[in-house]
């Protein structure tokens, strides 16, 4: 009998929720030991967003899928001894930012980070961490705790427009939205602690940016016109420009959006440029020299450690480069403008950021030199800029790399970044990319070695 021509999508579907529930069942595996080897060390831990809510708000891990897995380490004086918790779980360092390590258990894949701050610049909001722990609400399904639903808004808000100043996905203002619906906190409780913590601004602003989505509803309303009035007038104004909105990520945008947020400004760049370092850290970080030359060029530091690379396999890891073709292809034609995903991998910086968001659409066009596109290849897709192209046939490569992707066709091309830098820009791009060829080892030494590229951009969905 032949299929139904809605059947291999289905089958698809089946197949992508069915990896999502495993690795849900993992992530929730490992905070559930996480938080009871903390308990046994009389450490005070808290969950922190995702991990925190999925049952209680999207009613299964399998409904909220997330990159990583959250704890907030309540004592600061004792950080060192939770990341030593950490790393008796077998879980290994693998990053880290001002206000957070990061582990990843090998055998799975998943991902903790621990945190000394609920958001980047530790220090600069007033977080009171043992009022957070006394208003403490028990996780639903798993023994451990969360942030009580007043403190989750602001922490939200918080981790939305400061620590990601709204470079964010949807299922950020969703969520922030999901809480005020389901949980329905206290707005006046909600203000007088966001004052106490001195996030009003940025609890004002994320209203501001929810209401210009279009992203609202009648607890939000109601919070907003309460909150919009602290929302910093220069901000307000950079958010009704936003079209879209979020707009791309630039490193301009995230410096004047946190100095606008920022309780103390002076405060803001002392915690910005000389971090105190985070106890128990084993990996390196930037010193205040390369600190300050990042500032004054712009930026700094990326706010989120970097996403680790995970394997391919399933269920249990990343779906394979079909399952994942099939399931970006489906999602380019659910919505007209284009798929939003997260890049993982360093080929494509700076222009693309791992970690960063993105929206690609289906091309209505052939990919032209200077385009990021994303292609399928013998070794699974990759998004990489076209850099020359004779006929139907194109050669990419990533930004960083030293050597060219293998030939492929028009046909190859699934989809191109959506509203990135002008033309001219692309094209200037994909010529100083062909230059560091001149770069590459040409010696047969080196070409035993195999010595490619060390980390193409791919796409998590």
């Amino acid at each position: 009998m032949p299929s139904e021509p809605g059947e291999p999508a289905a089958a698809r579907k089946r197949q992508h929720a069915f990896w999502l529930a495993t690795r849900g069942a993992q992530q929730m595996d490992l905070a559930i030991r996480f938080a009871a080897a903390a308990e046994e060390e009389n450490l005070r831990v808290l969950a922190l967003k995702g991990i925190s809510i999925a049952e209680e708000l999207y009613g299964g891990m399998e409904n909220r899928p997330m990159a990583d897995i959250d704890f907030l380490v309540v004592e600061t004086g004792r950080f060192a001894e939770a990341a030593q918790v950490a790393r008796s779980l077998g879980l290994v360092e693998v990053g880290a930012s001002d206000h957070a390590l990061v582990f990843k258990e090998e055998p799975s894949g998943v991902v903790l980070e621990l945190h000394i701050s609920l958001t980047a610049c530790p220090s600069l909001f007033f977080i009171d961490t043992l009022g957070l722990w006394e208003r403490r609400t028990p996780v639903k399904g798993a023994p451990m705790f969360r942030l009580s639903d007043e403190d989750l808004v602001i922490h939200l808000a918080l981790h939305t427009a400061f620590q990601h100043t709204f470079f964010a996905s949807d299922l950020h203002y969703e969520e922030f939205i999901r809480v005020l619906d389901v949980r329905q906190p206290d707005p006046d409780r909600i203000v007088e602690l966001a004052r106490t913590a001195g996030a009003l601004a940025a609890l004002g602003a994320m209203a501001v940016a929810c209401g210009r989505r279009g992203a609202a509803s009648p607890a939000q309303r109601e919070l907003g016109a309460r909150t919009a009035s602290f929302c910093p007038r220069a901000v307000a104004r950079w958010v009704e420009a936003q079209d879209p909105m979020p707009a791309p990520f630039r490193v301009r945008d995230m410096a004047f959006l946190r100095f606008q947020l920022a309780p103390s400004r002076f405060r803001f760049l002392r915690t910005t440029l000389f971090p105190a370092p985070v106890p128990g850290r084993t990996t390196r970080g930037p010193g205040a020299l390369q600190r300050l030359v990042g500032l004054l060029q712009g930026g700094w530091e990326d706010p989120a450690p970097k996403m680790p690379e995970l394997p391919d396999s399933l269920p249990v890891r990343t779906p394979s480069p079909e399952i994942a073709e099939q399931w970006i292809r489906e999602s380019l034609s659910l919505d007209p403008r284009g798929a939003e995903l997260t890049v993982t991998g360093t080929c494509m910086e700076p222009a693309i950021r791992e970690g960063a968001r993105i929206r690609l659409k289906a091309p209505d066009r052939p990919a032209r030199v200077g385009d990021v596109a994303l292609l399928r290849t013998a070794k699974g897709l990759r998004l990489h800029r076209v850099v020359f192209r004779m006929g139907s046939t194109l050669r990419t490569k990533g930004d960083t790399g030293i050597y060219l992707d293998p030939p492929a066709s028009s046909g190859d091309v699934i989809a191109i970044l959506a509203g990135a830098e002008p033309r001219w820009r692309g094209f200037l791009l994909a010529t100083a990319s062909l230059l560091r060829l001149f770069g590459r080892p040409w010696t047969a030494v080196a070409r035993r070695a195999g010595r490619g590229d060390a980390e193409h951009a791919r796409l998590l969905p």
